[in-house]
């Protein structure tokens, strides 16, 4: 985040991916469509809480340019 800082950016949020879908191993489990749909609702519910963002397989750093 201080490089995006150094770069001018200001971090506008910051996302974890990935977070519940593989912690469930059971692959039949997660083809069930209203399964699948309810981990998808909770993914999206805790991407951007900690701790579940920071264990997240993947970040993603929303930024936008500081005014010059």
């Amino acid at each position: 985040m201080q490089l995006a800082s150094e770069a001018g950016f200001e971090l506008v949020g910051r996302y974890g991916g990935r977070i519940i879908m593989d912690l469930i191993a059971d692959d039949a489990v997660k083809y069930d469509a209203d399964t699948y749909a309810a981990i998808e609702q909770f993914e999206i519910a805790v991407c951007g809480t900690s701790p579940y963002r920071d264990i997240g397989r993947f970040w993603q750093l929303v930024c936008r340019r500081t005014a010059d």
